[in-house]
């Protein structure tokens, strides 16, 4: 049996966890004990994250699946599991299913707790110890970002009709008996019918929050999509230059914060520092901070965020409340192979960190940097296996995330392979017709 235990922050899912891995002979996999597992044991996996993590930057959906499925391959046969954490998105939700279907398994329920955000606010109060997140201004926005992200996961579970919706609004002992009552009725085969109160949660919770501005201020606001090695850094920073806009990058963004020392910078480190993921709310935040600056009231390039259709909505409504909305969406188009090629070609220094390619920027001395002669080498997550990994995972979040912006009507898609000059010429034009011909820029 596969159980997936979806909530809120304080809504007890480690508690209740440990009260049934005995009884049930499920393994625990907690996402946050995950990642420092991973980082502490020193699999290329954990030793990538930690890097990014130790350069202030976000880590990537695809290597937090790829760390689960490694989880997953590793277990003893014929173990049951339970999740706490995981998964955070429909796309995730969706890996999960493939992940199990693959290793002849399946998940058997998806188990939402769900109680009042006033409960939340009062049990965080009395957590000991508090942490900077626990104050209420900084909970109450992750609330309302973990309830817009966790209504496509639940939507997905409920149209595969293994949602559970149990309510923890109980003292603790009351809701250990409904969750053990729950995982006997799963293990037979059977799930708790839904009451009018379960679906009257349901359509609050994905009902659309705000409608978009009818007349947005006049201002090129621009994303830009693209895999790993797409050359998206490059690209954009011919747009920024070109049509005097701002590149906004998240992994800028994070270091900035950081070295500033700024609420949120505090805030995103002391996740760091206990090896978390850094949550949305915070990327959303420190997002939002950088878009409402005056250099990009005219508009700006968004380079790394959205990267899921949830973080796409939250754009949207941090635009809405400055009287803005997304002008266009670049999407640089590479194939995988030439993914693998460019990215399985790339060394870096050992000593300086300068960057090199096999094939488009050869040192003059194999294996040695042109710079300070140390050792040239090549980073795990630029092996070949390593690539296609990410890769299967990139396409699986992203997918969904250019079919919202293409039914939004702001897409437009730039093929990213060949002359380094006639890609920018096709990046530019794009750009220019979204500037001047919104309608028509999404045919270019």
């Amino acid at each position: 049996m596969n159980i997936a235990l979806l909530g809120p922050t304080g809504s007890g899912k480690g508690s209740l966890i440990h009260s049934v891995v005995d009884r049930f002979g499920l393994h625990p996999i907690a996402l946050g004990d995950v990642l420092r597992q991973k980082a502490t044991y020193g699999t290329a996996l954990g030793l990538l994250t930690r890097e990014f993590v130790q350069n202030g930057e976000l880590v990537p959906d695809e290597y937090v699946d790829a760390m689960v499925e490694e989880c997953f391959r590793h277990l003893p046969a014929g173990n049951g599991t339970i999740l706490d954490g995981f998964p955070r998105t429909a796309g995730q939700a969706r890996f999960l299913d493939d992940l199990l279907a693959d290793l002849g398994q399946k998940l058997d329920a998806a188990i939402y707790l769900n109680l009042p955000e006033h409960v939340i606010l009062e049990r965080v109060a009395r957590r000991e110890p508090q942490r900077h997140d626990d104050e209420p201004h900084i909970l109450r926005h992750r609330l309302h970002v973990f309830r817009r992200m966790v209504g496509p996961v639940l939507k997905h579970y409920y149209d595969t009709g293994r949602l559970v919706l149990l309510h923890a609004d109980a003292p603790a002992h009351e809701v250990q008996l409904s969750l053990t009552q729950v995982l006997d009725g799963v293990a037979a085969g059977k799930h708790p019918a839904f009451s009018e109160h379960d679906f009257n949660f349901l359509e609050q919770i994905l009902k659309p929050r705000f409608e978009p501005p009818t007349t947005p201020d006049p201002a090129l606001n621009l994303v830009l999509l693209g895999g790993p090695g797409s050359g998206k850094g490059t690209q954009a920073e011919a747009v920024c230059k070109t049509f005097h806009l701002p590149h906004v990058s998240t992994g800028d963004l994070f270091r900035d914060n950081i070295k500033r020392q700024t609420e949120l910078g505090r805030l995103a480190k002391g996740y760091m520092d206990r090896g978390e993921l850094v949550p949305d709310d915070v990327t959303e935040r420190m997002v939002a901070a950088r878009l409402a600056q005056p250099d990009a009231a005219h508009g700006f390039v968004l380079d790394g965020f959205p990267r899921t259709v949830s973080q796409a909505e939250a754009l949207d409504e941090i635009l809405h409340a400055i009287n803005k909305k997304v002008t266009g969406v670049v999407h640089l188009e590479v194939g995988d192979e030439e993914i693998v090629r460019r990215l399985s070609g790339r060394r870096i220094c050992r000593q300086c960190q300068a960057p090199f390619h096999m094939i488009f920027k050869k040192p003059r001395r194999e294996g040695v940097c042109n710079h300070c002669g140390g050792p040239l080498y090549q980073r795990d997550d630029d092996k070949a296996e390593t690539i296609l990994v990410r890769l299967k995972n990139y396409h699986r979040q992203t997918t969904p995330l250019i079919a919202y912006y293409r039914t939004a009507g702001v897409l437009t898609e730039v093929k990213g392979e060949g002359e380094l000059t006639a890609i920018r010429a096709a990046m530019l034009a794009a750009v220019k017709l979204f500037s001047e011909e919104p309608a028509s820029a999404t045919v270019v």
